[in-house]
């Protein structure tokens, strides 16, 4: 995999309605939601284990809210917390450990 950015990877933005549901692309370690106004679900699919690098770091940020977020784990991995909800003054951020296989929250604390 070719990181950039200092190791968080590249940027995939989305423009959500509700109800969007999208898969995180290969490479990407920052997840850029940009709705029109607040919207009430989109869900995201992250990578299989084999796709991703022990470190590796997802944020989503939104300049909207988005009041449930749905963050599905890829095959082989799981979430040891998820966030229901995310918003521009509270993005979430998640490290993947490939001992465990598991995507741990970083923030918001």
């Amino acid at each position: 995999l070719k990181i950039a950015s200092g190791g968080l990877g590249g940027i995939q933005n989305v423009v959500p309605i509700n109800g969007t549901s999208f898969n995180m692309t290969v490479g990407v370690g920052r997840i850029f939601l940009n709705p029109a106004g607040t919207i009430g679900s989109v869900a995201i699919n992250t990578l299989a284990s084999t796709q991703l690098y022990d470190g590796q770091v997802l944020i989503i940020a939104s300049s909207q809210t988005v009041t449930s977020l749905a963050i599905n784990p890829g095959s082989g991995t799981s979430f040891a917390e998820t966030s229901t909800t995310v918003t521009a003054a509270a993005p979430v951020i998640f490290v993947y450990s490939a001992a465990s296989g598991v995507w741990f929250r970083l923030a918001p604390a």
